[in-house]
């Protein structure tokens, strides 16, 4: 297993077992804020459980990207890029995050701690957005965020990014 411990200034990166042990570890990124780093451990278990994290998943937390930090990023052995956004509260702050990362990203998903109001999963979906909500009993994905190859010239430096960022921390 490759692991990065998390320092501040580069991102920090998750790659889990090659087994089928899904009890690996991972840094959680300090600069998130830490009521919703609580987010982070519940949806990489249930991403590993699920089969979204594969052993050759590369997971970076706190991507620079665009003036903004993407709370946290995946990319698969078959090149798909993955956002997640973390919040709390404030739907309507997170969904617009996760909308802005939409143009460069294949998916994306926010993850919340309640579930939001009928009207906010509707603009989800219209957005093509994926909606996971984290509570304290289980990780759920109330709407899936459907693939879609994002604008070429934006994938491609983030792709290069979210690349460098794992070699920076291997």
């Amino acid at each position: 297993m490759r692991s990065a411990l998390h320092a501040p200034g580069p991102p920090s990166i998750f790659i889990p077992h090659r087994s089928n042990d899904t009890s690996s570890t991972w840094a959680t990124s300090s600069t998130v804020p830490a009521g919703e780093r609580r987010l982070e451990e519940p949806l990489l278990r249930f991403l590993t459980r699920h089969s979204w994290i594969q052993p050759d998943t590369l997971v970076v937390h706190e991507l620079p990207w665009h003036g903004r930090h993407v709370d946290m990023v995946i990319r698969t052995s078959v090149g798909c890029l993955t956002s997640f956004e973390f919040k709390l509260a404030a739907f309507g702050r997170v969904l617009e995050q996760a909308i802005y990362n939409r143009l460069s990203f294949d998916q994306s998903y926010v993850v919340v701690a309640a579930v939001p109001r009928p009207y906010n999963l509707a603009l989800s979906e219209q957005h093509h957005v994926g909606v996971i909500l984290v509570s304290e009993s289980k990780t759920t994905c109330l709407l899936q965020s459907p693939a879609r190859r994002a604008d070429a010239t934006l994938r491609d430096r983030l792709e290069a990014k979210v690349l460098a960022a794992g070699e920076a921390n291997v």
